[in-house]
């Protein structure tokens, strides 16, 4: 509960004005693992990449949301595939999971490449903010970007 509660702090992550996570969130946001996705179709031929983070509470809460990025490398650098940021949201009075499934990226060929991603994820609960940002593994794939 502690590590859990660690992960959602103020977005500044410096300490100004920090907060901890709800306390029924037992484990709030979960990166999970870059991986080839199976069902979102061939893509353009050569497989799709993803990944799908969650943020899962014991109880309701006012609102989830992930702000997720699918980053690769490129002679040392880190670009956003498609250069977009996926917004996803959860709403209302029964809120308690949220799954973004939509931070996918169709490979146009077959090279080598380093995939990295970065999910901020926000809990609204009680009239506060609760902020984490979590990084899934990086991940080595054959998919051209």
């Amino acid at each position: 509960l502690t590590r859990a509660r660690a992960l959602f702090q103020s977005p500044t992550r410096h300490g100004v004005g920090r907060h901890h996570a709800p306390t029924n969130c037992e484990e709030p946001l979960k990166p999970n693992w870059i991986h080839w996705r199976t069902k979102s179709g061939p893509g353009k031929g050569y497989g799709v990449v993803g990944f799908k983070p969650t943020t899962e509470c014991e109880t309701p809460v006012s609102s989830i949301t992930h702000e997720t990025e699918l980053k690769y490398q490129y002679y040392g650098w880190w670009y956003t595939t498609s250069g977009i940021v996926d917004v996803e949201s959860s709403t209302g009075a029964s809120t308690s999971y949220l799954e973004s499934k939509n931070v996918a990226h169709a490979c146009t060929g077959e090279v080598e490449t380093w995939f990295w991603g970065v999910v901020t994820g926000r809990i609204s609960y009680m009239g506060k903010n609760y902020w984490a940002v979590v990084y899934p593994p990086k991940k080595r794939l054959n998919c051209k970007v």
